[in-house]
Parts: structure tokens; C-alpha cells; sequence
């Protein structure tokens, strides 16, 4: 009997993930899942809540004899690629964490890094924005009205003025008129802005 919960809990565990990807192309991971043909599985009712894989593989990984099982009737490294499977897939899509950074700086270096605007690219934003530019304050003007840190002119183009709200205008225009911060650089450089 107590066998028979170590099944339905590692049923409703493939189940829960399966019914959570909704993919209808199938890996050998999922096709290996979908064939297991375990006694009294159960289909669990559809939930709004996001589920924490990380304490659904806890449950394989803690009945030892379930991932032994599995791995005798499915080939040895089956049950650890279920978790890995359930780990990698089923996690619910997390929401754009804020920059934890603390200086107008280090917040740009982090959403440059999010476009993947690193190394060279980093260096020449750095270079155009704190040197040639605002030098990272987010309250320096000119005296044509430019503003912010990417100095925008006019300086109303900037509608959110918090220090995430100037980087992000700032990077989406570099992105649309330059296509990197290296070319925006090259051009600041020819002809004195850009």
C-alpha cells in the first residue's frame, strides 16, 4: 500500500507537469512521461496558482524508491531527468525584477546587460553617458534643453523621469537610432552628439 502513494504521488507529479507545459510538440523526456503507466493516477484540477517545482522534485527526490522504480522500468537516469525536466519547465514566468543596483551607473550597467550590452558595449555606453553626456545624473540639463541622462532633447521625449525610466528611453533610443551603444558612440564622437 504505501508503495502504491509513492506512485500516485509521483503520477500526479508527471501529470501536474505535463498538463502545466501544454506543449503538444514532445521531448523523449515528455514521451517517456507520458508512457508511464502508473496504477490510480490521478488528474489534478486545473489551478490558477503557480506551482514550485522545486518542491515537486523534493517529493521524487525524497521517495528514493520512486526514483529507483522509475529508473528500473525506464531506463537508469530516467528519474533524474524528470526532475530536471519539471525543474526547467514548469517554473511560472517570474516578473522583471527592479534593478537592485544603487547608483544611476551600476542600475545602467544592469539594464544594458539585460539587452546584453556587456564588455565593449558597456564600456562605450559608460564613455557616452559619463563622460561625454550627464555623467550618470539623472538631473543634468544643457544649455539646449537636453536633459537626463541620455540628455534627450526635447526633454519632454523622457515621460518617466525616475533614474530607471531616463536609461530605459535612453537604451531604447540607442537601440532604434544606433542599433548599439558602440555606434551611438562613434557617432557622438563624429559629430559631437547623437
Amino acid at each position: 500500500m504505501h508503495t502504491r502513494k509513492r506512485w500516485h504521488r509521483l503520477s500526479a507529479l508527471v501529470i501536474v507537469g505535463l498538463s502545466l507545459i501544454g506543449s503538444t510538440a514532445c521531448s523523449p523526456v515528455e514521451q517517456a512521461m507520458f508512457r508511464l503507466s502508473l496504477p490510480g493516477a490521478i488528474t489534478p484540477k486545473p489551478t490558477s496558482q503557480a506551482v514550485q517545482p522545486t518542491s515537486l522534485a523534493m517529493t521524487v527526490n525524497e521517495d528514493q524508491a520512486v526514483c529507483d522504480e522509475l529508473d528500473r522500468k525506464h531506463g537508469p537516469g530516467t528519474c533524474g531527468k524528470v526532475i530536471e525536466y519539471i525543474q526547467s519547465s514548469i517554473i511560472a514566468p517570474q516578473p522583471k525584477s527592479q534593478p537592485t543596483a544603487s547608483t544611476p551607473r551600476e542600475i545602467g550597467r544592469q539594464m544594458a546587460a539585460e539587452r546584453g550590452w556587456v564588455g565593449k558595449q558597456w564600456e562605450a555606453l559608460d564613455i557616452l553617458w559619463g563622460k561625454r553626456e550627464s555623467g550618470w545624473n539623472p538631473k543634468a540639463r544643457n544649455k539646449s534643453g537636453a536633459c537626463g541622462i541620455p540628455q534627450a532633447l526635447p526633454c519632454s521625449k523622457i515621460k518617466d523621469k525616475s533614474i530607471t525610466g531616463q536609461i530605459t528611453w535612453g537604451l531604447d533610443y540607442i537601440a532604434d537610432r544606433y542599433g548599439s551603444p558602440a555606434r551611438a558612440l562613434a557617432h557622438s564622437y563624429a559629430r559631437g552628439w547623437y
